[in-house]
């Protein structure tokens, strides 16, 4: 099996490109990362045998129809993810976004390669009551423009796996946490532990001291696209 991931040296493909070929047979693994967060050590100490090859540059750029002919599954990674500063970057996180989905879609559709893409809880927006993959579209309710940008690339993708057949997958993931060697730490549990280890005080915004929202250990992220690779759940739906 070969498989490439986009955007493989954040927090979730650093760890992924380590786990995966532990659960499966794996003969190459393509990454492709522009290194605009500098995590150079997420390529320290790979110890799995897996063939890895590195292309660095931006996949807006890469000629995706040639890497995707060279592989079975795309697992797309790559985003601008801090939704809190997307407001003063809506552009950007359109522009990289949404049209860095939209040409790894049409590359896979046309390669007839699996995609496994990611989008986020966050396009639930606030809600009176508990949403999931199957509440009505007007429980969708994004509150960022990342997270609007995220649900306008689930409408994409579904389009084509609906009209076009496109074997693909959407995992709607909870804010990652946990560690690994691409970790971010702007998001609350792991800048919580962040600032519990060097004994400074918790941040705690108080208009939040009710809020609820998904987390997901980084783990569970990692065993459910094992998962879903193992079981062929390329079926066009949205988890």
């Amino acid at each position: 099996m070969k498989i490439l991931i986009t955007g493989a040296l954040g927090h979730i493909g650093s760890e992924l490109i380590k786990k995966l070929p532990l659960s499966l047979d794996i003969s190459k693994l393509i990454l492709i990362d522009n290194f605009s967060t500098q995590r150079f050590c997420s390529l320290f100490n790979i110890k799995n045998k897996t063939k890895i090859i590195l292309i660095e540059d931006d996949i807006r750029k890469v000629n995706l129809k040639k890497v995707l002919e060279e592989v079975d599954i795309v697992i797309h990674l790559a985003a601008i993810t801090d939704a809190a500063n997307s407001f003063s970057r809506s552009e950007e996180v359109e522009d990289n976004n949404f049209q860095g989905t939209k040409l790894i879609a049409n590359n896979a559709l046309n390669t007839n390669t699996k995609l496994i893409t990611l989008s986020s809880t966050s396009v639930y927006g606030t809600s009176k009551s508990i949403v999931n993959e199957n509440c009505l579209v007007n429980d969708l309710n994004p509150q960022s423009p990342y997270a609007k940008t995220k649900l306008k690339e689930e409408d994409y993708v579904l389009g084509l796996s609906k009209n076009k057949n496109l074997k693909s997958v959407i995992l709607r993931f909870g804010t990652i946490f946990g560690i690994s060697p691409g970790m971010r730490f702007h998001t609350a549990v792991n800048k919580f532990c962040w600032q519990a280890s060097w004994n400074q005080p918790l941040t705690v915004w108080s208009t939040a001291y009710e809020q609820v929202r998904p987390y997901l250990d980084l783990k569970d992220a990692c065993n459910s696209i094992s998962h879903i690779i193992k079981s062929n759940l390329f079926n066009g739906e949205i988890y």
